[in-house]
C-alpha cells in the first residue's frame, strides 16, 4: 500500500442518504457539510437531457421533472447473464448506468463536497457496507470509489461502524447486539467486546429490506384513498407519475412526523380532487408489518443459533426510528435499547467509518487515536457467506456445494479439504469455486471462479487426490491453493471477486467521469 496522507474520510455510502466524516486535530469526529450546508446527501440522481446528472438534493427536488434514480445500492454488485454488471439505467443517447456507476458518480460528488468543507484534496475513504454484502458487492463498492478518485483503505461493515461510534458507553465482555434499520437494508449483528477488541460473533440481514419498502406500502395505501374516489393513475403518463412521486415524497413525510407524534393529517390534491385522512402511528406499524415480521424472525433467528442474551442493544439507522421499532426490540432482545441522543443514529455509521480510518492512519503513525476518550478497539471481523466448492457429496445425486469456510469464521482463517475425482480415470478436474450455505445446488450458489487442473496420472482406486485449500486473510482477500496430491498439478489464485469490470474497465470509467466534472 502506498503510504497513506494524513487525513482518511469515513463514507457512509446509504441507499437513502449518504454522510462523510473526519476526525479533526483535536480528536473529534466531524460530519462534513456537503455543497448545500447538508449533514446528509440524498443518495439520488437525476438525468436532465442534454445535461450532466444532478446528484443529491438537487436531483430529489427535480424527480418529478427529470428521469431519477434511487436504491441502486440494492444491485451493487448485481450482473447480468453475460456477467455484466446490471444494467440500472440507460439515458436518452442509449448509454448505460449500472449501481456501479450510479454509486461512483454520488462518490464524486461526496468527494467534492469533502473536498470544498476541508480545503484540500482527500484521497483514502473507509466506505461502509452492510454486513450481509457478500465479497462481490464489497468489491463493486471499491470500484465505484476507484472511479470516483477515491483510494480505499478498507471496506468496513455497517454494524461495525456503529458500535465504534458508540465505543465510549462499551464495557469489557459485554454482548452487543446492533440492529441497523437503514432506507434499503437491515442487519443484525452480534458482537462482544473483549478487552482491547470487538469481536463480531455472527450476523443476519436482508439487502432488499428497508424504509423504503414501509414507506412505498404507504404511498400505495394513499393511491388506494385516491381510487376510492375515481382519481386513478396512468403510470404511462409523465403527469401522473409526478403525482405519484408526490405521494411517495409525502408518505415518506408522514412516515417521519409519526416517529415522534401520535398523529399526522395526510392531505393532497390531485387531479382536482382532494384526498385528507388522519393517521396514527398504530396505522402505520399495520401497514410495516410484512417488513417488521421479517426482522422479527432475522433478529430472532440471530439470538436464537447463537443462544446469547445482549447486554445493550444498540439501535441505527433513520428506519429504527419508526415508533413500533425500539419496542419491537426491546421485546426480542429482553432489553431497552440505548436512547437516541448518545449518538446520532442517522450519523452513527458514518462516524464509526471516520474513527476507523482515523485510527488506521494512528497505526501506520506508531500512535494510538482516542476518541471521546476511549482507544478504539481493534476489530475481529467474520466472514459474511459460506466459500466452498461444487461436489457430489456422498448419498447426493446432484452438485451442491461442499462449505470449507463457513460463515461466521474469523478473518485470517485458513482450511484444507481434499476431494475424490468423479472419474478416477480422468486426467482433467474441474474446481469451481462457489459462495453460498450448505446444502445449496452448486448452479443455486454464486461462482467466483473455476479452476482447471490438467494431466493429471490416472489411477486405479478412487482416492481424495484433489486438495483445495482456502484462505481468508485479516483484510478479507481470498486465497485459493488447489493442487493434486498424486501428481504435480498445482494452481495458486487470490481471488479479484466478479463484479462485471476489469481493471483496465474501472480506468476507463474513472476517465469518463473525469470528464464529465470537466464539462
Amino acid at each position: 500500500m502506498n503510504k497513506i496522507s494524513e487525513l482518511v474520510v469515513g463514507i457512509d455510502l446509504g441507499t437513502s442518504n449518504s454522510a462523510v466524516t473526519w476526525v479533526n486535530s483535536e480528536g473529534k469526529v466531524e460530519t462534513l457539510r456537503n455543497a448545500e450546508g447538508e449533514q446528509m446527501t440524498p443518495s439520488v440522481i437525476a438525468f436532465p437531457p442534454g445535461s450532466s446528472p444532478l446528484v443529491g438534493r438537487a436531483a430529489a427536488n427535480q424527480s418529478m421533472q427529470f428521469e431519477t434514480m434511487s436504491k441502486f445500492k440494492r444491485s451493487v454488485g448485481k450482473l447480468d447473464s453475460d456477467g455484466k454488471p446490471l444494467e440500472t439505467y440507460r439515458d436518452e443517447n442509449g448509454k448505460s448506468y449500472s449501481a456501479i456507476d450510479l454509486s461512483a458518480i454520488l462518490l464524486k460528488k461526496l468527494k467534492a463536497d469533502a473536498e470544498t468543507a476541508l480545503g484540500r484534496d482527500i484521497t483514502w475513504a473507509v466506505i461502509s457496507t452492510p454486513h450481509y454484502f457478500g465479497e462481490g458487492q464489497r468489491k463493486a463498492t471499491e470500484q465505484a470509489a476507484e472511479i470516483a478518485g477515491f483510494k480505499v483503505l478498507r471496506i468496513v461493515n455497517e454494524p461495525v461502524c456503529a458500535a465504534i461510534a458508540y465505543n465510549t458507553g462499551l464495557k469489557s465482555d459485554e454482548i452487543l447486539l446492533v440492529c441497523d434499520f437503514g432506507g434499503g437494508t437491515y442487519d443484525s449483528t452480534l458482537l462482544r467486546k473483549e478487552g482491547d477488541e470487538l469481536v463480531i460473533l455472527d450476523a443476519a440481514g436482508d439487502t432488499s429490506l428497508g424504509g423504503e419498502d414501509i414507506t412505498g406500502n404507504l404511498a400505495a395505501h394513499v393511491e388506494g384513498k385516491f381510487n376510492k374516489v375515481g382519481v386513478k393513475f396512468d403510470r404511462t403518463s409523465s403527469e401522473d407519475m409526478r403525482f405519484l412521486q408526490m405521494i411517495r415524497e409525502r408518505a415518506e413525510q408522514t412516515k417521519r412526523i409519526l416517529a415522534s407524534k401520535d398523529k399526522h393529517v395526510f392531505s393532497m390534491e390531485a387531479k382536482g380532487q382532494d384526498v385528507s385522512f388522519p393517521y396514527a402511528q398504530d396505522e402505520l406499524s399495520a401497514l410495516a408489518k410484512p417488513q417488521l415480521d421479517k426482522i422479527v424472525e432475522i433478529t430472532r433467528g440471530l439470538l436464537e443459533k447463537n443462544k446469547v442474551k445482549p447486554d445493550k442493544v444498540l439501535l441505527v439507522g433513520g428506519s429504527s426510528r419508526l415508533a413500533a421499532f425500539r419496542p419491537l426490540m426491546a421485546s426480542i432482545a429482553g432489553v431497552e435499547p440505548l436512547k437516541e441522543g448518545i449518538v446520532d443514529i442517522d450519523l452513527a455509521v458514518a462516524m464509526g467509518a471516520g474513527i476507523y480510518g482515523a485510527s488506521e492512519l494512528a497505526k501506520k503513525e506508531g500512535k494510538s487515536l482516542v476518541v471521546g476518550g476511549a482507544r478504539l478497539p481493534d476489530i475481529r471481523d467474520i466472514l459474511t457467506h459460506g466459500i466452498g466448492v461444487g461436489a457430489i457429496l456422498m448419498g447426493e445425486s446432484k452438485e451442491k456445494i461442499s462449505v470449507i469456510l463457513e460463515k461466521g469464521f474469523s478473518l485470517g482463517t485458513s482450511i484444507t479439504k481434499k476431494y475424490m475425482l468423479q472419474e478416477p480415470t480422468s486426467t482433467v478436474a474441474l474446481v469451481r469455486l462457489l459462495e453460498g450455505e450448505p446444502g445449496t445446488l452448486a448452479d443455486d450458489c454464486k461462482e467466483i471462479f473455476r479452476i482447471q487442473l490438467t494431466d493429471l496420472p490416472p489411477e486405479a482406486n478412487p482416492t481424495e487426490r484433489i486438495e483445495v485449500k482456502l484462505e481468508l486473510t485479516p483484510s478479507g482477500i481470498l486465497r485459493c491453493y488447489v493442487r493434486d496430491t498424486a501428481g504435480k498439478s498445482t494452481v495458486f489464485k487470490e481471488i479479484e471477486h466478479k463484479t462485471g469490470l476489469s481493471k483496465d474497465e474501472v480506468q476507463a470509467k474513472k476517465r469518463d467521469l473525469d470528464k464529465l466534472k470537466e464539462g
